[in-house]
């Protein structure tokens, strides 16, 4: 166990400090924006220049991750989508943690989808307590200043708890509320708002980089012998038995047509069960990585491994059942939010069960762990350069009726594709301004654009 601390402290905890403030700035307390792309920047920047500004050598691996977070932080700005801004802050967290803990040493190529799961778990507990340890071990003022040193830290720490204090005792009593307003003319709800949320930043920062120093280096340890083969084997016989199944009907009823004698039109038939057929697909590759780790060891079953190709196989019909379902829903109702993301988990189910008899099925499991990470995010770059806004939309209004009520609630980045199937004034609400220069997208300023374009101007 590597048992280092941060090698400069005071510097460390200015500069998270300083970042803190920084993405408080950029980012919170207001509608997602360009303001998300400098924040990301500027995480880059620091990872990059690690020796510098943290004292840490960081690797290379690091600084990829740190390149991917700050180009997916732009997407924002391009687009305004709740759903893929809400995909799009997931993947950054995630990024951002794992680059973190990475930021010293450690290599991805050498991490399963188990390892994923532990440094994300660890990490985040070491938000929470590490930074308590570097408060009171690693930060030292000298002889002269150790007790003052340690004051200070005392009141760093019980500074947020102040301000609620204060606030609530703002709120309880007219007279101290007006003493306090005498004595500071600040909004004291915003002004707890962004200390806390610069608090917890830099609370949680710090944690996460001691706790990348002080993690386990060595190489892991082996996995235990193959055990549960014969179960294992039961089990898995008895699922492919009943995928199979499933995927002969499938052959005969959906994608052969034949009468389904269920009293249900073959549209309605093919409509019906396609979020649990995605639900299935997810299933499948958490099965499958659960039997490679718990049953396989090192030495490897045939037999299992074969039981699993079968498996994933009959897995790829089921999925491509749902893809003709997803065609029939859309056919029938249209596209919306559920059913667009649904399908691009169903892609990225499909391409990760192809990795598993690539990669997992021959022994590969931290090849299999990057390239699904990698996939993952790919996958989310592709989408948001899809619009998938203005697919709905272009996909909506060839319905009859047009369901002007939900294409109202698609973002700016729809506008283009519903001039002239909406009223003027709902479209120049979709692209309205929220005033904050940190939350402009180029989404709403080329809606804005084509309406002009088409003779639309919206009054600013």
């Amino acid at each position: 166990m590597d048992t280092r601390v941060v090698t400069r402290p005071t510097r460390t905890a200015a500069v998270v400090t300083l970042m803190a403030i920084a993405f408080d700035v950029l980012v919170f307390q207001h509608p997602v924006g360009i303001g998300l792309g400098p924040a990301g920047f500027l995480f880059a920047a620091v990872v990059w220049f690690g020796e510098w500004t943290l004292s840490i050598r960081p690797t290379s691996t690091a600084r990829i991750l740190a390149l991917v977070l700050a180009a997916i932080a732009w997407i924002p700005t391009f687009r305004t989508a709740p759903p893929l801004t809400t995909f799009t802050v997931i993947a950054i967290l995630g990024l951002g943690i794992v680059c973190i803990r990475v930021l010293a040493h450690d290599d991805l190529r050498t991490w399963t989808v188990g390892r994923y799961a532990r440094a994300l778990g660890t990490s985040v507990l070491a938000a929470v307590v590490e930074t308590f340890t570097f408060l009171t071990e690693d930060i030292s003022f000298g002889r002269a200043g150790g007790r003052v040193g340690r004051v200070l830290v005392g009141l760093l720490v019980v500074l947020p708890v102040l301000i609620v204090f204060i606030v609530l005792f703002a709120g309880a009593d007219a007279v101290f509320s007006r003493l306090l307003d005498d004595i500071v003319s600040i909004d004291l709800g915003r002004f707890l708002a962004h200390t806390l949320t610069v608090a917890a930043l830099t609370w949680a920062g710090i944690g996460m980089l001691r706790h990348a120093l002080r993690v386990e280096t060595s190489a892991p340890h082996p996995d235990p012998c193959p055990r549960l083969v014969v179960e294992a084997t039961a089990g898995l016989v008895a699922v492919a038995a009943l995928f199979a199944v499933f995927v002969a009907i499938q052959f005969a009823y959906l994608f052969g047509g034949l009468d389904t004698n269920t009293g249900l039109t073959y549209a309605e038939y093919a409509r019906r069960g396609f979020f649990e057929l995605v639900t299935v697909g997810a299933l499948i590759v958490a099965l499958s990585l659960a039997v490679d780790r718990l049953v396989q060891g090192i030495e490897r079953s045939r037999v299992v491994d074969a039981l699993l190709t079968v498996l994933v196989a009959e897995t790829l019909v089921v999925l491509a059942s749902a893809v003709v379902r997803l065609r029939s829903y859309v056919a029938a109702y249209g596209l919306t939010d559920a059913r667009f993301y649904a399908a691009v988990f169903l892609i990225w189910a499909g391409v990760v069960l192809v990795l598993v008899a690539a990669m997992l099925l021959r022994g590969q499991r931290s090849r299999f762990a990057l390239a699904a990470f990698v996939t993952g995010i790919v996958l989310l770059i592709g989408t948001a350069a899809v619009n998938p806004d203005g697919v709905m939309a272009r996909t909506n209004v060839t319905k009859y009726p047009v369901d002007v009520g939900y294409l109202s609630s698609l973002s700016a980045d729809a506008v283009p594709s519903l001039i002239g199937h909406l009223d003027p004034w709902i479209l120049c609400e979709m692209v309205e301004e929220s005033g904050d220069w940190r939350s402009f997208t180029l989404a709403q300023a080329r809606g804005r654009q084509a309406l002009r374009d088409a003779g639309v101007p919206c009054e600013s």
